[in-house]
């Protein structure tokens, strides 16, 4: 020993240099040594040897003393032997005996060297059999063993860092090229700093960790490191402060990406092709600022949580995107952006898509299965719109809640629009087999498909959806359930309607259940009811418009067509092959109406409906197969230059 303090004693080291080498190969040196107390707190203090310990405390009986560094000191250890080992600071206990040797590290820089290749027995910073806590809350602890390791014999911790204040990613720093802290007996307590291992960085069990933070990992030349970040997400465990940190730890082809806190995030999150990852929002929110959140790879976001953006699209998804239990959110009303930019694949289960605008818009595939998509708001000279089909789009809805709302009430030449589901790009297919789709405004569309150029679009209602437009009480107002719109412009659209309820109500009657105004589209209601407190179906262009299927069965019942003042009204000619159509004045048709052969269309009422439908006319005549109800009807279906006419039942024919 260069100095040995004394039991009792105390050896405080303000400067100078204290210095302990001993050349045998199989002896030691101690640089400060005995069972006193050691304060430190500048000067240099070094052993060398091949046993080397800059600082010791041995205790050989139950006694109470400290060691306590603290300011610029520089304590190094250093073995000169390949089968030695050095320690810069040891406060230990001989076996079976139970001593208090604290140990408190506030500065200073302490070194642990061997040129041995095993070196798990140098150590920085070493306490065994001690019933106090080992503390570091500032200075440089590097060794080419373990930097800090403590044996403990009860409850004992490691402590680093100190509890509450700013949390220091940087002091204290321990090193230790086996591992920063050991000992997987030991428990710790992180609170400031980083921890730096080559082979592994801690083996303790973390106990505590500042409030609102997780351990991070990372890398540092040939070191890897941990060190405390606020702890906004987690992959495996590992806590990341930001969004684009976590999805960077994924460096498998997969992984999941969990949501600790409700945090604001401003870091560029691109998720790679070929990348398959999960959002897990965990109840908790996270509000996008300055980039969005770009998928070109899988991405699957579950949880009860919240994801919410303003003046950028919350999620553009250039790759698969599927939604579930989670709300993606966008909080502006401008015209540009979205909760979700659809130019990929996106599937919502269940959750929610929210937006002050349009909720979803893009050129890809949307799937809506379940959840809800929800516009709502109020635009004086706007139409919001739930989801928005580009060109090529795809947009297929087997379940869930489509609505759109604006509430306010505006009047003038100025246009309040609210609408579901807009089909107004080219190559635009709408497909629609469950769930509800409703809009509500001054001018209301359930589903719009509308050009002022030259489109193809597909339109098919089927199975049990609803479809209600709703207008409000003010001038000008109407409301579309289906809107057909070709006015004023080519709409090469195919609308098929087999099942689900379509109906538009307003206070003014001004409501059509379906307008059709193209004279290039093609409407088919085979199913399904459609139905106004106006116009069940109003038709104005020449495109074709059939009712039914023009088979050898008639069905007096499906599709139902219904409107309070008019059932359908059109300008040309219709096909009414099966079905019931009610209102005031069941069909009003400027052109002819075409029914199948051996049918006539029949009246009658339903409460406050009159009806139509077809029934079978007398059967006077035939001709083959076919009866016909006058003799005029009989002898003009012979096209040919002879035919027989049978008289099939007395009559009078007025023919």
């Amino acid at each position: 020993h260069t100095l040995y303090t004394a039991k009792g004693a105390t050896t405080n080291v303000t400067g100078g240099t204290i210095s302990a080498t001993n050349t045998a190969t199989t002896n030691g040196a101690r640089g400060i040594g005995g069972i006193g107390n050691k304060v430190i707190s500048g000067g240099t203090i070094t052993a060398k040897g091949h046993v080397a310990v800059a600082i010791e405390s041995y205790h050989e009986e139950a006694l109470s003393t400290v060691i306590t560094v603290s300011g610029t000191p520089v304590i190094t250890a250093e073995s000169t032997t390949t089968n030695g080992y050095a320690k810069g600071i040891y406060g230990a206990a001989a076996s079976s005996i139970e001593t208090n040797i604290a140990i408190n590290i506030s500065g200073g820089t302490i070194t642990a060297k061997s040129p041995a290749e095993d070196t798990k027995y140098t150590k920085a910073v070493e306490s065994v059999g001690n019933k106090e806590s080992l503390i570091v809350t500032g200075g440089t602890i590097y060794s080419d063993g373990y930097g800090v390791i403590q044996s403990p014999i009860g409850s004992e911790k490691i402590v680093i860092g100190t509890k509450g204040g700013t949390v220091s990613t940087t002091s204290p720093s321990i090193t230790g090229k086996i591992a920063a802290i050991g000992w997987s007996t030991a428990t710790m307590d992180f609170y400031d700093g980083i921890l730096k291992g080559e082979d592994g960085i801690y083996n303790s069990k973390v106990a505590n960790v500042e409030t609102g933070y997780g351990i991070t990992r990372g890398i540092d030349g040939d070191y890897k490191t941990a060190y405390l970040v606020a702890a906004n997400y987690s992959v495996g465990g590992v806590y990341y402060a930001t969004l684009a940190n976590a999805y960077a730890a994924i460096t498998a082809s997969s992984g999941t990406i969990k949501v600790e806190k409700n945090n604001t995030d401003s870091s560029t999150v691109t998720i790679a092709s070929g990348k398959t990852i999960t959002l897990n929002t965990n109840g908790k929110t996270i509000t996008k600022t300055g980039t969005t959140i770009t998928n070109n790879g899988t991405l699957t976001i579950t949880g009860t949580g919240t994801i919410q953006a303003g003046n950028l699209n919350t999620i553009t998804n250039n790759g698969t995107l599927t939604t579930e239990s989670a709300t993606i959110k966008n909080t502006s009303t401008s015209s540009s952006y979205r909760a979700i930019s659809n130019p990929g694949t996106l599937t919502v289960k269940s959750g929610t898509v929210q937006s002050g605008y349009i909720a979803i818009e893009g050129a890809g595939k949307t799937t809506i299965n379940g959840g809800k998509v929800i516009v709502s708001g109020s635009w004086d000279s706007a139409t919001p719109v739930a989801i928005y089909g580009n060109a090529g789009a795809t947009i297929k809805v087997t379940g869930g809640e489509i609505s759109v709302t604006n509430t306010s009430t505006a009047t003038g030449t100025t246009v309040q629009g609210a609408t579901g589901i807009t089909a107004n790009r080219n190559n635009v297919s709408v497909e629609v087999t469950g769930g509800t789709i409703t809009a509500t405004g001054r001018k209301a569309f359930g589903i719009e498909n509308y050009t002022a150029s030259t489109i193809t679009t597909s339109v098919s209602i089927s199975g049990n959806p609803t479809i209600t437009a709703t207008g409000l009480d003010l001038t000008g107002g109407y409301a579309r359930g289906l809107s057909i719109n070709g006015s004023s412009g080519t709409l090469n659209s195919t609308v098929n309607i087999s099942g689900g309820t379509i109906n538009a109500t307003i206070p003014s009657a001004a409501a059509h259940g379906i307008t059709f105004l193209s004279n290039h589209a093609t409407l088919n209601v085979t199913g399904g009811t459609v139905s106004s407190n106006g116009k069940g179906i109003s038709a104005t262009g020449t495109g074709s418009v059939t009712i039914g299927t023009d088979d050898n069965t008639v069905s007096t019942t499906v599709p139902e067509i219904k409107g309070n003042t008019y059932g359908i009204t059109s300008a040309n000619d219709i096909n009414f092959y099966d079905g019931v159509i009610k209102g005031s004045t069941p069909i009003t048709v400027d052109g002819t109406t075409n029914i199948p052969t051996g049918y006539s269309i029949l009246n009658g009422t339903d409460g406050s409906y009159k009806t139509a439908y077809l029934g079978i006319k007398d059967r006077n005549y035939s001709v083959g197969s076919n009866y016909y109800e006058t003799l005029a009807e009989a002898y003009n279906s012979i096209t040919g230059e002879s035919g027989t006419i049978k008289v099939e039942a007395d009559n009078t024919d007025s023919s």
